[in-house]
């Protein structure tokens, strides 16, 4: 899908005059940040170029709401592409205005997004403490939706502080908002996660009931890759229960499909439970050849996570060339323009040391043109770096402010 360039160009065009009336500025914005977040996946550059546009039209117009939800959505962009700080910090100035203008939805959302942060980050018990926050919201507003998604989240961060019972706890709550939405899809994957923990805790009964309400609802949505994990899910458990021939049963069902669909991190599972049960019955032949395997998906996935990294980095390289540039074009305009009344304010200044030379001690000024004649050079000095420089990096200046520091 092309970027819709033209279209914003002209809604852009259209906020020029200044006497347009409150509601217009609002509605034009909020079609220009739609059109914008509608792109994001295919055209994420466009759409951040463009967001950063509606962000200054909306400091230019100084609409509150619109300079947050454009920060929002910049924060989310930036969060996709791993770049953490950024993203926190535009969804903290994005809360701060939500939080102020009593917008519990979105206040909800960004708790939500900031709490996932945390989780990239390692950083825990800030992520509960968002989280939690987000419930509250989301519980008051009687959004099962929002709430779904809360609940998931929390249930993994649990999962990975190791606090197994706490994240149990947490899919039950899941489940029950689940079958409130009547979302099956999100049901289905519960189900699965609670099946795993039991599992864990070698309650198979348990593990099994939840797999088989799956299996249901993966066949009535034709999800097959939902079946290919449930079979694969199945054979673990009767595997850890030494049923080996149905363990064998059900994971060969889950390759067929796996291998149909190129589900590949399910085929990597699928590859290691075969290796591990052909061990278990001593044949060694073909535990070798599932490993195998298993050894060069695995490889090929790493080498596909490590090209995608590369191209996330040459890109952020790309990123941070062009701001680079721009700095350079500004220090050579800044140079260029201050420059032409800099000559001549020091041309006349030269004029005006000729014209009073012989009057310079009698009226004790001597000291002062020294002092302005001394400014003037420095001046000089300063855009003579802005046209020369090849180095810039960021400096603190006061509070929340950066300077440029050239070279």
């Amino acid at each position: 899908m092309q970027f819709p360039e033209e279209k914003l160009k002209a809604l852009y065009d259209e906020l020029t005059d200044r006497d347009k009336d409150i509601d217009f500025v609002q509605n034009h914005l909020q079609e220009m940040l739609n059109t914008s977040y509608d792109h994001i996946e295919e055209s994420w550059q466009e759409s951040l170029k463009w967001l950063k546009i509606i962000l200054n039209l909306a400091i230019e117009y100084d609409i509150e709401l619109f300079i947050a939800k454009s920060k929002h959505n910049l924060a989310i962009i930036e969060y996709r592409h791993y770049n953490l700080s950024e993203s926190l910090e535009l969804f903290n100035d994005a809360l701060i205005i939500y939080e102020r203008l009593h917008y519990l939805t979105e206040t909800g959302l960004i708790y939500n997004n900031i709490a996932m942060i945390y989780v990239q980050m390692q950083h825990y018990e800030q992520a509960l403490n968002y989280l939690n926050k987000a419930i509250i919201i989301h519980k008051k507003l009687k959004d099962d939706f929002s709430l779904n998604n809360n609940y998931l989240n929390l249930a993994i961060i649990y999962k990975r502080m190791n606090k197994v019972t706490k994240a149990l706890n947490t899919y039950k709550k899941q489940l029950q908002v689940s079958r409130n939405i009547k979302d099956d899809s999100v049901l289905s994957k519960c189900l699965n996660n609670i099946a795993i923990i039991y599992k864990g805790k070698q309650d198979y009964e348990q593990a099994l009931t939840c797999i088989q309400e799956s299996i249901i609802i993966h066949k009535r949505l034709n999800s097959f890759e939902g079946l290919a994990s449930n079979y694969l899910l199945l054979g673990s458990i009767y595997f850890n229960q030494d049923k080996d021939k149905i363990a064998f049963q059900y994971l060969n069902k889950s390759k067929r499909i796996a291998e149909r669909l190129n589900y590949r991190k399910a085929l990597l599972e699928i590859y290691n439970d075969f290796c591990l049960i052909y061990e278990h019955m001593e044949d060694y032949k073909n535990s070798l050849k599932y490993h195998r395997k298993y050894s060069e998906l695995q490889f090929s996935l790493q080498a596909e996570n490590q090209d995608k990294r590369l191209t996330d980095m040459m890109t952020e390289i790309e990123k941070r060339e062009l701001e680079k540039n721009a700095v350079f074009s500004m220090a050579v305009t800044a140079s260029h323009e201050i420059n032409q009344p800099l000559m001549v304010l020091q041309a006349n200044m030269e004029m005006m040391i000729i014209k009073l030379d012989s009057h310079v001690q009698e009226y004790k000024i001597d000291k002062y043109v020294g002092k302005i004649v001394e400014s003037i050079n420095r001046i000089e000095s300063i855009l003579h770096k802005f046209r020369t420089s090849n180095y810039y990096n960021y400096t603190d200046y006061v509070q929340d402010i950066e300077m440029i520091n050239m070279k």
